[in-house]
């Protein structure tokens, strides 16, 4: 994460929130969520663009969380574009999912998104730890998607 940025989006408890035609770029996350963080909300993204945004542990553009409570996260992405994400894991840490981490618990829909040159690299060295160039999944709904370019670095 680069040094005075900060993670644009943080939805935590939301119900029923619908965003739409927005960039999100060149946000940071300390943790998870360069550019956005979901938590125990229901969010539609359409026609969003994640750009150039890094997370040092999980989901350099996007991560969802399941949270404690109602809403469940539920978030549908339609027509997206997520390019240039990254996760650049520090001190050993296994870095997952350099645009996007969907953990347990959290249901996750993808229609006519794209995925573009989204990356994981832990401490900017190449490895095979870790997971998901472009996505990574644990125990979550995905339908409708294409995805391209995406690398493990």
């Amino acid at each position: 994460a680069q040094a005075g940025a900060a993670r644009p989006l943080t939805l935590t408890d939301c119900a029923n929130v619908h965003i739409y035609g927005l960039r999100v770029a060149d946000g940071a996350g300390l943790t998870a969520g360069g550019g956005a963080l979901v938590t125990a909300s229901e969010v539609t993204f359409n026609d969003v663009t994640f750009e150039d945004n890094t997370a040092l542990t999980s989901g350099g553009a996007l991560a969802l969380r399941a949270g404690d409570g109602a809403p469940a996260t539920d978030v549908t992405l339609v027509d997206g574009l997520f390019r240039f994400n990254a996760v650049d894991a520090a001190d050993g840490t296994d870095g997952r999912g350099g645009a996007l981490d969907a953990e347990s618990g959290t249901a996750l829909t993808i229609r006519g998104t794209r995925f573009w040159r989204n990356h994981v690299a832990q401490a900017g060295t190449l490895t095979t730890n870790g997971g998901g160039g472009a996505l990574h999944i644990d125990d979550a709904t995905v339908c409708s998607h294409a995805i391209r370019g995406g690398y493990k670095r």
